[in-house]
């Protein structure tokens, strides 16, 4: 099966008249097929201030199945659709952006409340998961704006938002392609975490013989808190001293040691970085971490 079209980042807004703009939903990719009607689009759960949050359909995508039911009470799913794929058995991959655009919500209020079928990004079909997407009267269209990106972008950071899209109005659906859709995501967070542990390298990883990530600890008036683990933005000097310097210890730093996959040694907490990261999950753990320097 093909990989839906993604989108390449971009680091600041823009304004053009060849681009459509809208809201980037902070969710899980999915293909739903109605028919004979097929939709690209996020499946997302909302905050209390009403922004999707990918930590809370996480969440739902963790519930065990036993529970569904208190799961759709508790982190109910709503799917943004932003595409159509196909329609009356014929392809419309080949249509502009705004073609598309304008079919899609024509044929939305169409659509029947049966035969709904859900598959992730990987192919996977995943309909039990969210029942939801069975009626179809559920689903939000995204707003979008022509030309005017820097302005939609402010706003949406200011409310939440992960970001924004940028589509050129004249281009057509492209599988595999992440060169015509841009993403421009709101700025970054940075913080100073100390490291905790080592991590083995993945078995596919040219990172042998080094730790493949570090652990983070968060120093609070509680005590040090797990935040996760990162290992993007280490060079392999970097990651041969580590593995070199870090002085080992049996005993976890933490007071209650997290499970660590991949786990190899917990070590003295003494070393700072300073890192940046998108957002915390419901875990606390940092999301998409990068770290930006070693504060010797």
């Amino acid at each position: 099966m093909s990989e839906p079209m993604k989108c390449l980042k971009r680091p600041k807004p823009f304004d053009s008249a060849r681009y459509l703009f809208e809201p980037k939903v902070d969710g899980y990719r999915l293909k739903v097929v109605n028919g004979d009607t097929t939709l690209d689009g996020e499946v997302a759960v909302l905050d209390a201030a009403g922004v999707p949050r990918l930590r809370l359909v996480q969440q739902r995508g963790k519930s065990d199945p036993l529970f569904l039911r208190h799961a759709m009470r508790e982190y109910p799913a709503i799917f943004y659709p932003f595409d159509i794929l196909r329609h009356r058995k014929k392809d419309t991959d080949h249509l502009s952006t705004t073609e598309r655009k304008r079919m899609l919500s024509e044929v939305l209020p169409t659509l029947p409340k049966n035969g709904v079928r859900c598959y992730s990004s990987g192919g996977h079909d995943i309909t039990a998961r969210f029942p939801e997407m069975a009626d179809p009267s559920g689903y939000k269209l995204l707003p979008y704006i022509i030309g005017e990106g820097v302005a939609l972008y402010d706003k949406l950071c200011e409310a939440g938002w992960e970001g924004m899209v940028a589509k050129p109005l004249d281009a057509p659906y492209v599988y595999d392609n992440r060169s015509l859709w841009l993403k421009i995501k709101k700025p970054r967070i940075e913080g100073k975490f100390v490291v905790c542990g080592g991590v083995k390298p993945r078995p596919d990883s040219n990172r042998e013989g080094f730790v493949g990530s570090v652990i983070l600890g968060e120093v609070t008036p509680q005590g040090l808190v797990y935040v996760g683990e990162v290992g993007t933005g280490f060079d392999f000097a970097e990651l041969a001293w580590l593995t070199k310097t870090l002085k080992r210890q049996d005993a976890s730093p933490f007071r209650k040691p997290p499970k660590v996959e991949r786990f190899w040694f917990w070590c003295q907490p003494t070393l700072t970085l300073e890192v940046d990261f998108f957002e915390r999950t419901v875990e606390n753990s940092l999301r998409e971490p990068v770290v930006k320097r070693i504060l010797y």
